[in-house]
């Protein structure tokens, strides 16, 4: 780290006042133990040159897996992290980021490879509050034979903003989660804005669930997976709307049970999905939703919309 140039992020963190700013110079840095931002600690720790070139990973020897904690908690207002790639340890119990302040923020960063079979929902991100925008999270996987991984690998929300993320390749291969909770992201409050939720995949339950008084707005929902059986058909979607939420102007296409090929969405939600793109006649064409089949280059990767598609 620049500044005093302190030989670790947890030392240079300590030596920071309330409301002051850590500059992380380019490098990979271990974290053993948390940082915990509370009230009375707001820090903004922040690369100097953005996420491809600043990491933060998970390390064995400390508080981290002994107690099941984040890697940074943000719980007091003005904390933020910005521009750093977040990784989990090779081995399991490591979760990453708890948003749980209206103030805090964690903007352009990368959280990925985040496991956990002990910890609690939301391995990689848990959000009560705050905001997370124009981030990435990939690659978390939650897999509950520790007897204590809930849903959502990737998010678990229950409040907060999130807007322009990305939520790609995360999993759950534990089997046993309740109802149609979402194994990959599980939102129950709070906004969703402009943000993309492809391929991810549960094994026993819903891969994405929005529910409770959570909206989705201007969403992409593209190619998730569960991976049920037939006979478990409150289970069997690839994105599960319920609750009041509210999913407006998304588009939802090519989400699959990969045990025997169910409906693309399931909504039991008690308002009716608002001017979507669905691919599939599961829903029908009313309130503004098109039924269409849109056109995307799926084996490239790229889920854009071309200029062809509809919708």
């Amino acid at each position: 780290t620049e500044a005093d140039g302190a030989p670790d992020i947890g030392t240079a963190f300590d030596m920071v006042a309330d409301g002051g700013t850590l500059y992380v110079a380019d490098g990979t840095y271990a974290v053993s133990n948390r940082i915990y931002m509370q009230s009375g600690r707001s820090v903004r720790i922040v690369s100097l040159n953005g996420p491809e070139r600043v990491t933060l990973k998970s390390s064995s020897g400390g508080d981290l897996r002994a107690n099941g904690f984040k890697m940074i908690e943000l719980r007091s207002a003005k904390a933020a992290l910005c521009g750093l790639t977040l990784v989990g340890f090779s081995s399991t119990d490591y979760g990453l980021v708890t948003l749980a302040n209206s103030g805090a923020v964690v903007t352009n960063c990368v959280l990925r490879d985040a496991k956990g079979r002990y910890n609690t929902s939301g391995i990689a991100v848990t959000m009560s509050a705050g905001t997370l925008v124009d981030t990435v999270v990939c690659g978390a996987s939650g897999d509950n034979s520790g007897g204590g991984c809930g849903s959502g690998s990737a998010l678990s929300m229950t409040d907060g903003t999130v807007e322009r993320c990305v939520f790609t390749n995360n999993v759950h291969t534990g089997v046993g989660l309740a109802g149609t909770s979402g194994g990959a992201v599980a939102v129950s409050g709070g906004t969703v804005r402009n943000s993309l939720f492809a391929d991810n995949e549960c094994r026993s339950t819903s891969s994405i669930y929005v529910g409770g008084s959570a909206t989705f707005d201007n969403c992409s929902i593209v190619g998730n997976r569960t991976g049920v059986t037939a006979s478990e058909t409150y289970r069997r979607t690839g994105f599960t709307v319920a609750g009041d939420a509210v999913v407006r102007n998304c588009l939802i296409a090519d989400n699959t049970n990969v045990a025997c090929g169910e409906t693309n969405v399931t909504v039991t939600s008690s308002v009716p999905l608002d001017h979507c793109l669905v691919s599939t006649p599961d829903i029908a064409a009313e309130g503004g939703v098109i039924v269409a089949r849109p056109k995307f280059n799926r084996k490239a990767g790229d889920w854009r919309l071309r200029n062809s598609s509809p919708g």
